[in-house]
């Protein structure tokens, strides 16, 4: 058996030592944290070359200590508009800095012996700002670009229905602002920051919530109601436009209008018409439940009478019920001397004209009184007076004629004026 070389065997020991002293030396020195900046870190233009950290975090403190003479402007499409740093309390928040300088930093000896000491590291300082005050200084400029959402919307042109999809708005997302303001300010740009109302996410689109579940397509009924101009109609007949009534759902008056805004005579001869025209669009439709409708007690002037519903007491309502099968929409159409009401639906339904007839008419009663400003014999009449009647309505659809009800009118007295004669006749 050949022997093993001494010299062979005590030259692999001491390799073999140099080898494990190494290692442990490579151990020990990444174990050790380095605490120097011992090549070139700036922060923004501040000098840190050769500063512990402590230093360094001092050395930020004083040097960014007064940002008054700092400011952002923000430029939305082409307005530019600049916001000071102390007006949204902006500040560089130095412990978050000192955490973005460890990270260029060698994390202990081992790195920092094979590190790359000429290289250069510029790191913007963080700068951290109130979203509450960034808010209040934006909203007052950001509202001007701001836009309503546009429900979508049927209308009536040329007797015509027309469809108009709803259009979104322009709604500010003020954490998106905040957002793209923190990554602006934390960027070495100088430039604004610009923000466009087309493409920005700071500029979100914003809808009303609802849209119509059906699609309407046909107008099935109209009725036509004059009104007397310069009043408030228009504002009630707009609340009005768009209610639909589902198949099987009531057509109730009360839970579309607040009837305590109808006060005076004007305001409750505006709720009679507006009752009218929509029981009048309704009741031209076959299907329609009348559950609840009043008539005047006497002949009306607004409308053909028989077909009118009045709202003269706090009980007093109009109700229908729909029994189409489909869903029916009120559309309303104002020009300031009229108003239309325009029942549609999503095809076409049975419906028809409404058509009155007169029946057992009886004249006026005269009331004769003296005014003794007339010379004698001299009269006037007052007022005509209306014929009371009884009121025939029939629905005629095609060829079929549907007899709906019957009702009765009290006579309007005649009122004549005559000077004091004794002895005079008084016309009758």
């Amino acid at each position: 058996m050949k022997k093993l070389n001494k010299g062979y065997f005590w030259f692999c020991i001491i390799i073999f030592q140099i080898i494990i002293g190494a290692g442990t030396g490579f151990l020990a020195l990444s174990a050790v944290e380095t605490e120097t900046i011992i090549y070139n870190v700036k922060i923004g233009e501040l000098e840190l070359k050769g500063l512990s950290l402590a230093e360094a975090k001092a050395a930020i403190d004083e040097y960014y200590s007064d940002l008054s003479e700092y400011s952002l402007t923000i430029r939305i499409d082409e307005s530019d508009f600049t916001i000071p740093y102390t007006d949204i309390e902006a500040r560089v928040d130095t412990e978050k800095t000192i955490e973005a300088i460890r990270t260029v930093l060698p994390a202990n000896g081992f790195n920092q012996l094979f590190m790359n000491s000429e290289k250069e590291y510029i790191i913007n300082p963080v700068i951290t700002f109130s979203a509450e005050k960034l808010r209040q200084v934006c909203e007052p400029v950001f509202s001007a670009f701001e836009t309503e959402p546009v429900k979508d919307r049927y209308d009536i042109q040329g007797e015509t229905l027309v469809y108009t999809p709803q259009k979104p708005g322009i709604k500010t997302d003020y954490e998106m602002l905040e957002k793209e303001v923190e990554k602006h300010l934390n960027s070495s740009r100088n430039e604004p920051l610009n923000i466009s109302t087309g493409s920005s996410p700071v500029f979100a689109a914003s809808y009303t919530g609802d849209k119509y579940e059906d699609e309407f397509s046909v107008i099935v009924s109209k009725a036509e109601i004059p009104f007397p101009s310069e009043n408030e109609a228009e504002e009630y007949l707009s609340a009005l436009h768009g209610v639909v009534f589902k198949n099987n759902e009531e057509i109730d008056l009360r839970n579309m209008l607040d009837f305590s805004k109808f006060t005076n005579p004007n305001e409750k001869d505006i709720l009679n018409r507006i009752a009218s025209g929509i029981y009048q669009s309704a009741l031209a439709i076959e299907g329609i439940e009348v559950l609840e409708r009043k008539p005047s007690p006497y002949p009306v002037s607004f409308t053909e009478t028989g077909l009118e519903a009045v709202i003269e007491n706090d009980g007093d309502n109009l109700v229908m019920l729909n029994k189409t099968s489909s869903p029916l929409m009120l559309i309303t159409e104002y020009d300031g001397n009229s108003a239309a009401f325009y029942m549609v639906s999503d095809k076409q339904l049975r419906s028809g004209i409404l058509i009155v007839q007169r029946e057992e008419e009886v004249p006026p009663p005269i009331i004769t009184s003296v005014n003794e400003k007339l010379p004698p014999n001299k009269k006037i009449v007052v007022s005509e007076g209306i014929p009371g009647f009884t009121a025939s309505v029939s629905l005629i659809i095609e060829n079929d004629r549907i007899e709906l009800y019957r009702n009765k009118y009290a006579p309007v007295n005649m009122v004549i004026e005559t000077g004091k004669s004794p002895g005079i006749s008084v016309y009758k």
